[in-house]
């Protein structure tokens, strides 16, 4: 009796141990397929620096198609923006229509102090993430008005094959004059801001009308120009109820500044401290829906860490839209 038991006791601990081992490969093969994604998304990005910057001109032309009865090139690519979660487009499609010229960063997002809301924005939540300031028009230099953005890709340990989660934020679309991008708040319901100048008035009306299209025809419960949601960004990982807040602003916690022509040269890493670019990520809400009346918190920060200019982080890295 006793050896059979002893035999069936190990037979037991056997199945156990098979079981634990299955469980484990398949855990470290979704951690390297993971890793695997961060890295090979990092290495299409950064492996080919640009020797020289380019200065890509946004116009109308590269708006229309040439054939009238076609949908605009532009409305295609706002309509792509909100459906397609790849994070990475095809190569030889060529320059962006908006935002064509910008610099790509790793780092983190670190929420550090405790707050009402869930999901990434939960105390001690760290997630990698990949990110890229552009300018909406042509203009990069600090004598030209610049409409400065900041998109964010999270990319989750836990996240397996989800699409990634992509957060959008814009100082004011109608761009302003500035020293220095590191004085302007980014926020995800930006001011339309100044008439843009006489030349660029095409395109801005142009822009306007074909992101509302694009965004009713996607589905948005409210489209709008300016405004996007970071609801997703509260429901990561919640099974109950999910608070998230109105608006998130990031302010640039880095002191000193540095005097580059091109918002490309300024912002680079090695330019700072410890080679870090720091944003502090602020947040916001008010019962009204007016951002003049939010009440900010400052609950954590994005540390970038690397930073690179190319043609990989211009034509083919992809933030995938969030629908209000």
């Amino acid at each position: 009796m006793f050896y059979k038991y002893t035999f069936k006791k190990h037979i037991l601990l056997f199945a156990i141990l098979a079981v634990q081992t299955a469980v484990f490969a398949q855990a470290s093969e979704r951690t390297i397929v993971r890793k695997n994604r961060l890295d090979e998304l990092k290495r299409q990005i950064f492996e080919e620096p640009y020797t020289q910057l380019p200065r890509y001109q946004v116009t109308t032309k590269l708006f229309k198609r040439n054939q009238k009865s076609q949908p605009s090139n532009l409305l295609d690519d706002a309509k792509r923006t909100l459906r397609d979660n790849n994070d990475l487009l095809a190569p030889g499609r060529g320059q962006k229509l908006l935002q064509a010229n910008g610099i790509c960063f790793a780092g983190e997002w670190t929420i550090n102090k405790g707050s009402e809301f869930t999901g990434l924005f939960k105390d001690a939540s760290r997630v990698p993430i990949l990110a890229r300031a552009s300018t909406t028009f042509s203009g990069t230099l600090q004598k030209e008005r610049r409409a400065f953005g900041l998109a964010v890709k999270f990319l989750p340990e836990d996240l397996g094959d989800a699409a990634s989660l992509n957060i959008f934020t814009l100082h004011s679309a109608g761009g302003v004059t500035q020293k220095y991008m590191l004085d302007l708040n980014v926020d995800n319901e930006p001011p339309l801001g100044r008439i843009p100048r006489f030349k660029d008035i095409a395109t801005a009306l142009k822009l306007k009308s074909t992101l509302l299209k694009a965004d009713r025809e996607a589905g948005s419960e409210k489209p709008s120009v300016t405004y996007r949601t970071v609801a997703p960004l509260a429901a990561y990982g919640e099974k109950g109820s999910v608070v998230a807040p109105r608006w998130v602003r990031f302010s640039a916690a880095n002191k000193e500044r540095v005097d580059q022509a091109d918002f490309r040269d300024e912002l680079r890493v090695e330019n700072y401290a410890d080679h870090q670019l720091i944003y502090n990520i602020d947040v916001g809400h008010h019962s009204s829906l007016k951002k003049s009346k939010a009440t900010w918190q400052t609950i954590g920060k994005l540390t970038f860490t690397e930073s690179v200019t190319s043609e990989a982080c211009d034509t083919r890295l992809h933030f995938a839209h969030p629908r209000n």
